[in-house]
């Protein structure tokens, strides 16, 4: 029988932890674009406007991809013990 670690001692949990709180770092203006240099007055809102979308994009995708690891990874557990 295989064993499943417990979620929060994955790999998979710590990556979607920081990466998901960088991007909610971005969409709260905690990680904005003066960190990077600085822009003209024109494509600041541009890229501000940007910076959020991907942002939350960022936070986002890693939540939804450890989730649907964790449940492949569960799912095929169970599959191999209903074979037992």
């Amino acid at each position: 029988m295989a064993d499943v670690k417990p979620g929060y001692k994955t790999s998979e949990f710590i990556i979607t932890i920081v990466t998901a709180c960088a991007g909610i770092g971005v969409v709260a203006g905690l990680i904005t674009q003066d960190m990077a240099g600085v822009l003209s007055e024109n494509s600041q809102v541009i890229v501000g406007a940007v910076e959020k979308i991907v942002g939350a994009a960022i936070a986002i995708v890693p939540v939804f991809k450890y989730i649907w690891s964790r449940t492949v990874t569960k799912a095929e557990v169970i599959e191999v013990q209903e074979v037992e």
